[in-house]
């Protein structure tokens, strides 16, 4: 006899969102979990069902938050076991309606496309984690960015953007 499929995961989890966003003041109407980004216990919400997104966090069973601003739990996020880069990239890029870059898939610049690399997710010796990774925004789908979360394990994280044309200068520039 064949084993039974396990359960299917719960279709939502809610409530911890509604309580995030009765803790900020926020309505707690027409609420959507990005089920596809759950990783851990780390789940993304957002208020209402289109373009600009309103509330759009990640929150874990703890209370951890992280969003689109520097200085949330980036750490605890990317710290979680089983995360890898693209998902976290994937994670950051849902929170701020963008989209990710992927290397392989044709950007018209020749110098933008040298660029653009995959996704790392590094761990320095102080325990400090940084993602690195490109993502595209509207209007222009053919710049890439190149995103930095900074993450200390205690601290405030630090997000940085550059444009390709910022890190292919910085790559020309003289060291000192």
């Amino acid at each position: 006899m064949p084993t039974p499929p396990p359960p299917p995961p719960a279709t939502t989890d809610l409530p911890r969102y509604v309580a995030y966003l009765t803790k900020i003041g926020s309505p707690t109407d027409d609420l959507y979990e990005a089920e596809n980004l759950r990783v851990g216990d780390w789940r993304f919400y957002m208020r209402g069902s289109s373009m600009p997104k309103q509330n759009a966090v990640g929150l874990d069973s703890a209370g951890r938050v992280v969003g689109a601003g520097a200085g949330d739990q980036w750490h605890a996020f990317l710290s979680t076991p089983g995360l890898d880069p693209a998902a976290a990239l994937a994670a950051y890029a849902w929170l701020t309606s963008s989209g990710v870059v992927i290397p392989h898939v044709k950007i018209k610049d020749p110098v933008a496309a040298k660029l653009v690399a995959p996704t790392t997710l590094e761990r320095a010796p102080d325990g400090t984690l940084t993602l690195t990774g490109w993502t595209i925004s509207p209007p222009d789908m053919q710049t890439p960015y190149r995103v930095q979360i900074i993450a200390p394990p205690a601290g405030t994280a630090r997000i940085e953007h550059a444009s390709w044309k910022k890190v292919a200068a910085a790559a020309k520039a003289p060291s000192p």
